[in-house]
């Protein structure tokens, strides 16, 4: 029989939201990356524009959800020390 334990694993925890910040962080540097390399092609035109319309449109979704995430790291943190300090 396997023991079963009540609570999280609070380093795992822990670890997970560091990888968490890290992908959020890594979304962030692509997405700026991706604005810089278009804007940096020497496109014109009607199809640069709204390939350029699209990206600007979807920029506030891409930090929305870098921010959602870093703030469920954030609060996945609390959560843990607030185990450890019931733990104690």
């Amino acid at each position: 029989m396997t023991a079963r334990t009540q609570g999280m694993d609070t380093d795992e925890a822990r670890q997970y939201a560091r990888g968490m910040d890290s992908h959020a962080q890594g979304v962030s540097q692509m997405f700026g990356t991706l604005v810089s390399r278009v804007q940096g092609l020497g496109w014109e035109g009607s199809d640069y524009k709204s390939f350029r319309a699209d990206m600007e449109t979807c920029a506030p979704q891409v930090h929305a959800a870098t921010a959602s995430i870093e703030e469920n790291a954030h609060v996945m943190r609390r959560q843990a020390d607030a185990q450890d300090a019931a733990s104690a």
